[in-house]
């Protein structure tokens, strides 16, 4: 047994699911990146002057606080052909688009719960296997829960 994903899935009208992507689909988390938010900064140039004028704090924050864009968070999933049924196929891609939280209890990601939209990328099969890619759009406050 591999790494667990467990997904929670918004859907409209208030509607969520959650699922264990192992134990539902079949899906088997074979890698992830996690790429941090960047900071939002501001530069501005002045003739003459030596060096840019930092206006990060001043433009964005209070009292010294940095804001940040969002992350991002890549997952490949390893199946076997008789693992992903028609049925679940259409389940996991009628997830694309939709707001999500992910939680990786395993590895460098443990203690986060993440927050964003998910995008379902390509699903190859070379039989008897298959990957499927999923990509977060990660919220910056999930980097705080």
């Amino acid at each position: 047994m591999g790494t667990q994903v467990n997904m929670t899935v918004y859907y409209e009208n208030n509607a969520s699911f959650n699922y264990n992507l192992e134990t539902e689909f079949g899906l088997h988390l074979t890698g992830y990146s996690y790429t941090p938010p960047e900071a939002r900064t501001e530069y501005v140039s002045v003739p003459g002057r030596d060096g840019d004028l930092d206006f990060t704090e001043a433009l964005f924050g209070s009292n010294g606080t940095v804001h940040y864009g969002n992350a991002k968070l890549e997952m490949t999933f390893l199946f076997t052909g008789d693992s992903l049924s028609v049925s679940h196929l259409m389940q996991v891609a009628g997830m694309h688009g939709h707001r999500v939280q992910v939680h990786i209890p395993d590895g460098f990601l443990a203690s986060l719960l993440l927050y964003g939209r998910v995008s379902v990328g390509d699903i190859e099969s070379a039989m008897p296997w298959g990957h499927i890619t999923m990509t977060v759009n990660v919220e910056s406050r999930s980097n705080y829960t």
